[in-house]
């Protein structure tokens, strides 16, 4: 089931290479579509990091079982076989990391710091394993032609968390290009039982896209597109919302960290962006105040918003299934019983 509405037109704002947005909000939706999820019943035991679309497939990664990657046919999210091995063997892996098939031929892609396995999926099993040396990337996202790797590093202190972002390349193992993200602010608090609990604000989102890939902020609400050069320069082609520093971060004031919008997670195709999103206290009603209200925002490959779509329910974890047009989603913080499931129209 689903409801649709209008909103007021929406007005974009895009800066380029430098300059800043105007007063018009860019991330106002022409459209609002609220959606009613079903639910799958998951039988399998498994804690997924991860998930992505291969073909007519879904493939769930989860470190805590014996194999590594579970397989469900779509739309019906049947399971259909697990494969893969944790280890240092030249066709097992020491760590996950999904990676965009650079192919463009519906294999499944993942990595560690060392190589990227690239699989067939059959009804059955996975096979035909490819194995493309990296030549030591952190958290491996994606290869740029035949010798670029695109990683992401990761730095914690007690005052921020630096995210980087960088390519290799894989030949000769050296650094080529490296983006520093906006600063994501962390504090510190005491939790109920005494213990000190960090707050991160700020931490972007990564969408991969065709060409590069989309860091998007929640916080001081933007979307930075960057291009990602066949020999591995890094750059900057727009961004969507207000374009700061990392000198104008670090001197916001702290109540502009707390918002009560989120971003959970970001998902790129060839042609969109989309982002799981939620806003603190939506809902009308006394007994609603302190509720999140959940969304699916997208937006076109170059930061016009397309739709918002407002869930029924929570979720934490998405995946978009453009070809069938359907969204599935999960949360996290309950036990992997049910995948949520809707069909979605652009």
């Amino acid at each position: 089931m689903k409801t649709l509405f209008w909103a007021a037109a929406a007005v974009l704002a895009v800066s380029c290479g430098g300059g800043k947005s105007s007063e018009e909000n860019p991330f106002a939706f022409a459209q609002i579509e609220t959606l009613t999820c079903d639910s799958i019943p998951i039988a399998e035991i498994l804690q997924p990091s991860a998930w992505t679309v291969v073909g007519d497939k879904a493939v769930l990664a989860s470190g805590q079982n014996d194999s590594l990657f579970w397989v469900y046919r779509l739309p019906e999210f049947e399971f259909l076989y697990c494969f893969g091995l944790k280890g240092e063997g030249p066709y097992e892996l020491t760590g996950i990391s999904l990676m965009r098939d650079a192919s463009q031929q519906g294999r499944f892609c993942v990595g560690d710091q060392e190589k990227e396995l690239s699989y067939r999926l059959d009804e059955t099993e996975a096979n035909d394993v490819r194995r493309i040396p990296l030549g030591r990337v952190s958290n491996p996202m994606m290869r740029v032609g035949d010798s670029i790797a695109l990683g992401q590093r990761m730095l914690f202190s007690m005052e921020e968390v630096r995210y980087e972002y960088y390519t290799v390349n894989t030949r000769s193992g050296q650094g080529v290009d490296t983006v520093r993200a906006l600063l994501s602010k962390a504090s510190m608090q005491l939790s109920e039982r005494g213990m000190a609990v960090a707050n991160l604000h700020n931490v972007p989102k990564v969408a991969l896209l065709a060409e590069g890939f989309v860091l998007a902020y929640p916080d001081v609400r933007s979307l930075y597109f960057y291009r990602v050069g066949q020999a591995g320069k890094i750059d900057l082609e727009r961004v969507v919302g207000e374009q700061l520093t990392r000198e104008q971060v670090e001197a916001l004031p702290q109540e502009r960290f707390e918002t009560g919008y989120g971003l959970l997670q970001a998902q790129g195709t060839d042609e969109r962006v989309y982002l799981l999103s939620y806003r603190r206290g939506d809902r009308s009603g006394e007994e609603n105040k302190a509720a999140s209200t959940y969304y699916v925002e997208v937006y076109d490959k170059r930061g016009r918003p397309i739709k918002t779509f407002e869930l029924d329910r929570a979720a934490t974890h998405l995946l978009v299934d453009e070809q069938r047009g359907r969204f599935y989603f999960y949360d996290i913080r309950y036990d992997f019983e049910w995948v949520y499931t809707c069909a979605f129209d652009l």
